[in-house]
């Protein structure tokens, strides 16, 4: 009997040991580029320095405005806020998926009141009664991972969430280009807006000098003529600039999720043009590989790449290991006041649980 327990134990430890060692499907590898690379850039420059790239590039421009705004972006737009509940769910996922790789363990309970009629047995054996039966459990269940089906599972999980993560911060770059964008649309809007303004009070001034020339004789109505319609040309020019400043303040608003308004355009300063710092010589190649949407496409591909090793080791069979535990007690009464427990454990195997699934590994 020990000797059976023994081997028993021996042969649960070795099933645990050998679980997850073997991985179905090829590991996750980065394509290779079809094309030789350079060594050093065509153009570089003999002192050229190495230059990191700022995260926060929005400070260049050192405006405080533009970077409160890039704040209310990251903080209140929706489209985030999406983003960071879909990590959020796809994190729980992950948690799911690594729980499969463990035992299963759960608590089962019952309770059954049964009235049974009075009757006689035999000379003075009377049966019948309430009958109260309760029963408890503990179940527990455990699918070796010989193939590293579960393995792979969470690989692809793991994945899929550094994929959605990157996804969240391609996002958050376009929604804040997008959001700089359209404020120096906006101030650029304005300044137009004000110079048309102050072509009006010229071209106004221009018809009224017109005017009295031609009252005194010394100009022909088709100057004057000309004055008004350059005049009114500049009149139709306005209405279009406050439409689309409108539209620009609204998807300003919409960007930083608030409601969409309109505002007067503010006066613009004459010096309001700041030359940037130019582009450094040097940037290293390896900046691609901070783009985030290229990072999400090759997190995709990783989990793609995990999930043929889940569809391959679904085709052997599995091995899965069941047992539980647990006792039931019954009570009749009122012709007998006595009760019974009755423990009992149980255990058991099932082996060999085939799947014809072929075709899901083959992608047919």
């Amino acid at each position: 009997m020990r000797l059976s327990g023994a081997l028993c134990g021996l042969l649960a430890a070795f099933c645990l040991w050998t679980a997850g060692c073997m991985k179905m499907g090829p590991d996750f590898k980065k394509p290779a580029l079809q094309m030789d690379q350079p060594e050093t850039f065509q153009y570089r420059p003999e002192n050229a320095t190495v230059v990191v790239p700022e995260d926060r590039w929005w400070e260049v421009f050192g405006d405080p405005e533009i970077n409160g705004l890039v704040g209310k972006v990251l903080k209140n737009n929706p489209n985030l806020q999406q983003a960071a509940a879909r990590i959020l769910e796809l994190q729980y996922q992950v948690i799911r998926t690594r729980a499969d790789r463990f035992p299963s363990v759960g608590l089962k309970g019952s309770a059954q009141r049964q009235h049974e009629p009075e009757s006689i047995l035999g000379p003075g054996v009377p049966m019948g009664g309430t009958v109260n039966q309760y029963g408890l459990s503990l179940p527990a269940s455990f699918e070796m991972d010989l193939w590293g089906k579960y393995a792979r599972a969470e690989e692809s999980s793991r994945a899929l969430l550094l994929q959605e993560e990157e996804n969240r911060l391609t996002l958050s770059q376009s929604l804040v280009a997008e959001a700089v964008s359209l404020y120096l649309q906006i101030q650029s809007i304005e300044r137009r807006i004000q110079i048309t303004l102050q072509s009006l009070k010229n071209y106004r001034a221009s018809v009224t000098f017109v005017e009295r020339r031609y009252n005194r004789g010394l100009t022909s109505i088709l100057d004057l003529r000309q004055a008004r319609r350059t005049l009114n040309q500049a009149k139709g020019n306005l209405p279009q600039l406050r439409q689309e400043l409108g539209a620009a303040q609204q998807g300003l608003a919409v960007i930083m999720g608030e409601y969409p308004k309109t505002r007067k355009p503010y006066p613009q300063p004459e010096d309001y043009y700041k030359k940037l710092r130019p582009v450094p010589p040097g940037l290293p190649s390896e900046l691609l590989l901070r783009r985030p949407d290229i990072r999400a496409a090759q997190a995709r591909l990783k989990s793609l790449n995990a999930q043929i090793g889940v569809a391959k080791a679904s085709r052997f069979p599995s091995i899965s290991l069941t047992g539980s535990y647990g006792y039931s007690r019954r009570i009749v009464q009122p012709l007998y006041a006595r009760s019974r427990v009755e423990p009992g454990r149980g255990a058991g195997a099932t082996a060999f649980r085939c799947r014809s699934i072929k075709g899901q590994s083959t992608g047919r």
